[in-house]
């Protein structure tokens, strides 16, 4: 049996994408131990292998079937037509977009290898698995088509496929959301991290849902295995300062000292929780610039690498403001009640929908508030008051959706045999 495994970040600089593809691949690798499983990457020594069937696939042959022109469509004229036709043929007829390709598209040798790896992998495998992802959506619609047309591809190839841990959307274009609807309707087992904006869009593009499952995330799997039992005595803080998150610079100038407010208040020593190590968004500068009087409890995070590592450093928080996502899992999935922060469309459906699936312990502030501090400073002397009262609560809501998470992948079991 063959695996292709399609990850939600190839570089592995983000955490929460690492935890969900190691997970991912735990349970690939238990379920079918002697499959052989190929995973997208673009550091293979920084993928995750926690099995011995599990290969790197180079991302080479993947990048040359999507964005390689023809050396037709060079010409004036020719340009668009062929596009178009390429695109046609990749969906509908494969084996020829792939030999024609090889012949017109001015490769060299290395590049028709690494192009054959890729196909090879395509036409060959069982199962595309989709691992869980938060890239689906109108933020990052060039990848969409890509995974969308590639879901399509698999299925005419004669592979099963199945999306599991996954948040869908905002999906705002037209012509995404055609794209969308034709590929998620025929995936074989679809499962979603969140149900408040994922059903109803999966609705709106007239995909059937009766067997959709929710799940939570896969994440919470790592959370609950690296939790420990004991309530934390400082205020948790991550922020993620980038354009798809909706945080500008002035946010960074009101919080600061907002946070310095409340860990004088209670005592509490400010602790960095960084997920994204991605150049241009890493975690560590933002959370830097809010607690810059050198705080040592937040000092030198370089050392977070893995998502243990943050499981941990959580154990030290009572309370988490987190800016990310996947910060929220982690802190919610380990009973500490959680103040999330968010300025974009994506970034609001993102934490809702967490809250939603913890039902208590994440409240939602939008940066564009009014009385931004004041809102701040009270939610989370909220937090640190209840941090007692939610964990059990916060603790049986993960334990739930990580039940509901194993039950996924063995309905996947079921499904290939």
């Amino acid at each position: 049996m063959r695996v292709l495994v399609e990850p939600g970040n190839y570089s592995m600089l983000n955490i929460g994408d690492a935890a969900m593809l190691t997970v991912a691949l735990e349970r690939l690798s238990s379920l079918w131990p002697d499959a052989r499983i190929q995973v997208f990457s673009d550091e293979p020594d920084q993928m995750p292998r926690p099995g011995r069937n599990i290969e790197p696939l180079k991302l080479t042959g993947r990048r040359l079937w999507f964005q390689r022109p023809w050396m037709q469509e060079r010409t004036r004229g020719l340009s668009r037509p062929l596009s178009r036709v390429r695109k046609l043929l990749r969906w509908s007829h494969p084996p020829l977009a792939y030999r024609t390709l090889s012949r017109w598209g001015g490769l060299g040798f290395e590049e028709v290898a690494q192009l054959t790896a890729f196909f090879e992998a395509v036409s060959e495998a069982d199962l595309l698995f989709v691992a869980g992802m938060g890239a689906l959506n109108s933020v990052w619609p060039d990848y969409a088509f890509e995974l969308f047309e590639m879901i399509r591809c698999a299925e005419r190839l004669g592979a099963r496929t199945a999306m599991l841990g996954q948040g869908l959307g905002p999906i705002a274009t037209k012509k995404l959301g055609r794209a969308a609807s034709t590929a998620l309707r025929r995936v074989d087992l679809l499962a979603l991290r969140e149900r408040r904006a994922g059903l109803p869009l999966l609705k709106s593009l007239n995909v059937p849902v009766a067997h959709v499952i929710v799940t939570g995330d896969d994440a919470i799997e790592i959370a609950r295995r690296y939790a420990q039992g004991t309530i934390g005595y400082g205020i948790g803080v991550n922020l993620r300062h980038a354009d798809y998150a909706g945080v500008q610079s002035r946010n960074i100038q009101e919080i600061r000292p907002v946070l310095r407010q409340l860990s004088d208040q209670l005592g509490a020593p400010l602790i960095g929780v960084p997920i994204s190590r991605i150049p241009g968004e890493e975690d560590a500068i933002t959370i830097a610039e809010l607690v810059h009087n050198g705080d040592t409890e937040a000092g030198d995070l370089s050392r977070i690498r893995m998502p243990e590592d943050v499981v941990v450093q959580l154990q030290r928080c009572r309370v988490l403001i987190a800016g990310s996502y996947h910060a929220g899992v982690f802190a919610l999935s380990s009973g500490i009640p959680t103040v999330a922060l968010a300025n974009s469309p994506y970034y609001v459906d993102k934490f809702l929908g967490l809250a939603d699936m913890f039902e208590l312990g994440c409240q939602v502030i939008r940066l564009d508030e009014r009385h931004l501090p004041d809102r701040l400073a009270q939610a989370v002397l909220k937090a640190w008051d209840s941090a007692g009262q939610v964990r059990e609560p916060l603790l049986a809501a993960a334990h739930q959706q990580l039940l509901q998470s194993r039950a996924a992948y063995a309905k996947l079991k079921e499904l290939l045999g």
